[in-house]
């Protein structure tokens, strides 16, 4: 079993988790006279105008471009650059209020120290579950599974009724939704080959789904930039999913290190890392010119930001995985070299002969 641990900007190994099914799901909205997009309210339930609201916190968005290389956003499976993150129509203009309240907290006690300042110990109150739990409701109500147990509709939307019912006061508490939050960053070494990209996935990307395994485990995922939270829908098993540090209460203080040890995140990550890592390398040619361009317009932006420094990170982690396969391969009965091998090229790959490589 793998596990994940992190401290502050530093995070050492990781998780390892099943493939999961992620999906869309529309709603039902029309136009109107006025032109104002209308339909039912997933939160009160009421016929409105619904506003087009983001499913990832505004702060987050607006942090991600105001760090990025070139102030724009590249969203997760998109090969163009954009202005702004994902939007759906889902709730009306009270119900969004009644969440941006908490969001804004959460912004100041606990986004901005950590991302900007380096803390490492937030204290926490009920308006923490509240936030967790209005961005897991946004998100179970514009993604769908395609597969899980057989009663996972039913675990759907009971859990969706139970967070409605916690976010507009109706109940003191959020029902199955066991909530878990992480501190993540960049990581400097890991002890399994990861896809490239890791890192920008790691600190710099926004994604969420629904999520289950074979095991019958349902529940709900959403990162942020260097922020991963998790909620589980069906009962955790505390033996197989170990996580020390990260789950929320009423009240109390989130501090770092953390750690996971589960069955199941790490594969699931490294998929959402490898779909990354595809849009990025399918950018089309005047894309990449218009990158190039923004950043010698500015280079002191570019070299001080945060986009530059997660490329670094991702560089600096595959030289040292590419180390240690070659170290690897030097090991094994079939890397030794004898009499005129040695002068044959190191398998290393450096170029140069094996005698005055690793032979030596």
């Amino acid at each position: 079993m793998l596990a994940l641990r992190a401290s502050t900007n530093k995070s050492n190994n990781f998780v390892n988790y099943r493939r999961l099914v992620i999906a869309r799901r529309p709603g039902t909205t029309w136009l109107n006279k006025a032109g104002a997009m209308v339909g039912l309210c997933r939160l009160c339930q009421k016929e409105a105008d619904l506003q087009f609201g983001h499913i990832f916190p505004r702060f987050a968005v607006k942090w991600l471009k105001k760090t990025s290389a070139t102030g724009f956003l590249r969203t997760t499976g998109s090969s163009e650059r954009e202005q702004d993150s994902e939007r759906e129509y889902l709730m009306c203009a009270a119900c969004e209020q009644i969440l941006s309240k908490d969001e804004k907290v959460f912004s100041e006690q606990i986004f901005i120290p950590y991302h900007e300042r380096g803390e490492t110990v937030f204290e926490y109150g009920p308006w923490l579950g509240r936030f967790l739990a209005g961005l897991h409701f946004k998100v179970i109500n514009c993604r769908s599974l395609d597969s899980g147990p057989k009663n996972v509709t039913e675990i759907i939307d009971a859990t969706k009724m139970e967070l409605r019912n916690f976010l507009l006061g109706q109940s003191d508490k959020s029902g199955r939704a066991e909530f878990h939050l992480f501190f993540g960053d960049v990581v400097q070494d890991a002890n399994y080959e990861v896809p490239s990209k890791f890192n920008w996935y790691m600190s710099r990307s926004l994604d969420a789904s629904l999520v289950s395994n074979l095991s019958g485990t349902v529940g709900v995922y959403a990162k942020f930039l260097k922020i991963m939270t998790f909620s589980f829908l069906t009962p955790r098993n505390t033996v197989s999913e170990r996580w020390e540090g990260t789950q929320i209460f009423e009240k109390g203080t989130l501090k770092t290190p953390q750690e996971i040890e589960s069955k199941g995140l790490g594969s699931f990550i490294t998929d959402r890392v490898k779909a990354v890592a595809r849009a990025i390398a399918e950018l089309p040619p005047k894309e990449n010119e218009r990158i190039a361009k923004s950043a010698i317009g500015n280079p002191e932006r570019a070299l001080a930001s945060e986009s530059y420094r997660t490329y670094l990170a991702d560089k600096a982690l595959r030289q040292r995985l590419e180390e240690r396969a070659a170290q690897a391969r030097l090991a094994s009965p079939a890397g030794r070299m004898k009499g005129r091998d040695r002068n044959s090229p190191c398998r290393c790959g450096s170029g140069k002969k094996f005698k005055k490589c690793h032979g030596g």
